[in-house]
């Protein structure tokens, strides 16, 4: 659905147009440079088809406050982490976070990484095109305050340091 969904985004906005081949047949051929174009596009929402983001949204919508929160908050982390920490970025207790994070991932949503080796499972999205909408769709002063989270999160323990940068400058 989402190729089709993003062929057909492409079409309207005549950055591949049909041309007859030399065979009789048609191609969509590009009209401009893709790469130079969706590096200027102002925004990733204007380069994600409206169809796939809704269907996103609606599933999203569909989960309880606390859910949301913590999706919300493993967008922003990005990558694969503990319960522990995702709880911490939505600022949910443990009790209501377990409840919240069996949630996401029964919807799908978030999927779970077991370790195995006495370590704690981690988490993040099943699909990278679903964080980069949640990400998208974020509002600037809940994007600020997930990030603040985060920043402290990682200050607070031994991480990498151009992760640390990545949510200081986010925030």
């Amino acid at each position: 659905m989402y190729l089709l969904e993003t062929l057909k985004l492409l079409r309207e906005r005549m950055w591949l147009v049909p041309q007859p081949g030399g065979d009789g047949t048609w191609r969509l051929e590009p009209s401009v440079d893709l790469a130079t174009t969706f590096a200027q596009e102002q925004s990733r929402r204007e380069l994600l088809p409206a169809s796939v983001r809704i269907q996103f949204l609606t599933r999203l919508a569909k989960l309880s406050p606390a859910a949301r929160q913590v999706v919300m908050a493993s967008a922003v982390l990005g990558r694969q982490t503990t319960a522990h920490q995702l709880w911490q970025v939505a600022d949910v207790g443990v009790q209501a976070g377990i409840e919240a994070l069996e949630e996401a991932v029964r919807s799908g949503i978030l999927r779970e990484v077991v370790s195995g080796s006495g370590r704690p499972a981690s988490y993040g999205f099943a699909q990278e095109l679903m964080r980069q909408v949640v990400l998208t769709e974020l509002g600037e002063a809940r994007r600020w305050v997930l990030s603040e989270r985060a920043a402290s999160r990682i200050e607070s323990e031994v991480i990498k340091l151009p992760e640390r940068a990545a949510h200081a400058l986010s925030a």
